[in-house]
């Protein structure tokens, strides 16, 4: 067997494999015997059909399947042994094949396009921003009453105020304001006085006490009909129809108290004795603040990085015409009509991604199977923050990540994140960084521009 390269131009190249019938023609012969021992053929007992049969029905489909699987594994060790850079990969062109069982060597061609010369050289030459957020004290205050809120809980009071949820016995009342034989009644209604818009409403409730009496028409305290059903317990429809007031008699004032900045509420936040004093509350919240926000740094210093890259390689021209037979070839559509709309963009991101691979073999950047989890304990810690769910404990972090692990797609996704951190660690010490402090509108502005 060998292989011959043939190059047409600067971008479009061929293979050529020619494979001797030594290589093939027993594997193809026990193939086409085995269809002769398992396939049923009209006319003919199984088993029994002539191998001359099979092979004229079979044979070429055969042969053709065995042959590219010779001509795949020949041409990677050819590409590979002689370091040829390509886009995607080999392309079929059957058109210029010599395929029959009458030769004594068969030639399989296949189109390949070359990967344009990009120059990834990044050094301290090289000026790139790296922004970072402007942690203040008014940020401070609002996240440690947010974490505080978080902490808070429902307790009961006497007076009721705009922020109270009200319950009681709700009676539905006639016209002149005694109650209505046969109305409605509800034993344990809930009234969530900041849900309520009606003036006269809010004026009847507030100041009330546990054991007042309170007249109130419930469809314009609750016009959300959905609402005031779930109240009363009757159907949407039902309480569309309802216009008649009715007497609350209040038995329980509940109100959302925020959590107060004692030991008990660090310790059950932060651990035992990690966080002991408002000042230390306030300083770990800020960190929390500045790692939160760091990966949106990391990510704009990537888009700082391509933006480089994409500088120093000014004019690359892709054959489009080879790219967009792999892309169909790939039933990659997405990327075909991004090609087909818009060349430069996906010009570009293909550069910076050849960039970004190349580099990542250049310094022989690896992640462990530690490290790949570790990347996965981090992003499902900052993912459940951005929920308000902090602080699991180790052993559940690391139950979810070994399920994300689990799934092939998520482990390839954790283990280029990880090369991607040690790539743009690299990168930091390669080049001149220009750190620059920002305040939380000027940084937000960064990525509303994309700059």
């Amino acid at each position: 067997m060998s292989v011959t390269h043939y190059t047409i131009d600067s971008m479009h190249g061929q293979l050529k494999v020619e494979i001797e019938k030594e290589s093939y023609e027993e594997t193809v012969e026990n193939v086409l015997k085995d269809y002769q021992r398992t396939r049923n053929f009209h006319g003919f007992r199984k088993g029994k059909t002539p191998l001359g049969v099979i092979k004229k029905m079979f044979g070429k489909m055969v042969l053709e399947d065995e042959l590219h699987k010779i001509a795949l594994h020949e041409m990677l060790d050819f590409i590979r042994e002689n370091n040829l850079h390509i886009i995607g990969d080999p392309l079929h062109d059957e058109g210029k094949d010599k395929i029959d069982f009458g030769l004594e060597k068969q030639e399989i061609v296949y189109d390949i396009a070359y990967e344009p010369e990009i120059n990834t050289r990044l050094g301290k030459e090289d000026h790139v921003p790296f922004y970072t957020l402007l942690v203040d004290e008014k940020m401070i205050d609002e996240e440690v009453n947010k974490a505080l809120a978080r902490g808070g809980e429902m307790v009961s009071v006497e007076q009721v105020t705009n922020a109270d949820l009200v319950k009681g016995e709700m009676v539905e009342l006639n016209a002149g304001g005694t109650e209505k034989t046969g109305g409605l009644r509800v034993g344990n209604a809930s009234l969530l006085v900041s849900r309520i818009t009606d003036e006269a409403t809010l004026e009847a409730l507030a100041g009330a006490t546990i054991g007042s009496r309170v007249v109130i028409n419930l469809s314009r305290a609750c016009p959300d009909k959905t609402d005031l059903a779930a109240m009363l317990d009757v159907k949407k429809e039902e309480a569309e129809e309802i216009t008649s007031d009715f007497a609350l008699t209040i038995n329980d004032i509940k109100r959302y108290v925020p959590a107060t900045p004692t030991k008990e509420f660090f310790d059950k936040n932060y651990g035992e004795g990690a966080v002991k004093s408002l000042e230390e509350f306030r300083e770990k919240i800020s960190e929390e603040l500045s790692v939160q926000f760091r990966g949106y740094s990391d990510a704009h210093f990537t888009m700082d990085v391509r933006d480089k890259v994409l500088e120093k390689n000014p004019g690359i021209v892709l054959p489009n015409d080879f790219v967009k037979r792999w892309l169909v070839a790939r039933r990659n559509q997405a990327a075909l009509d991004l090609l087909e709309s818009n060349n430069d963009v996906y010009r570009d991101e293909y550069i910076w991604q050849t960039a970004r691979n190349a580099m990542v073999k250049e310094y022989d950047i690896q992640v462990t199977d530690e490290e790949r989890k570790e990347v996965a304990i981090s992003v499902a810690n900052s993912h459940l923050q951005q929920y308000g769910i902090y602080n699991l404990s180790p052993g559940q972090l690391d139950e979810i990540a070994e399920k994300w692990l689990s799934n092939e797609d998520k482990a390839r996704e954790f283990t280029k994140k990880g090369e991607d951190y040690k790539l743009f660690d690299h990168i930091k010490n390669s080049v001149t960084i220009d750190e620059r402090k920002l305040p939380l509108e000027e940084f937000k502005s960064l990525f509303q521009r994309g700059k």
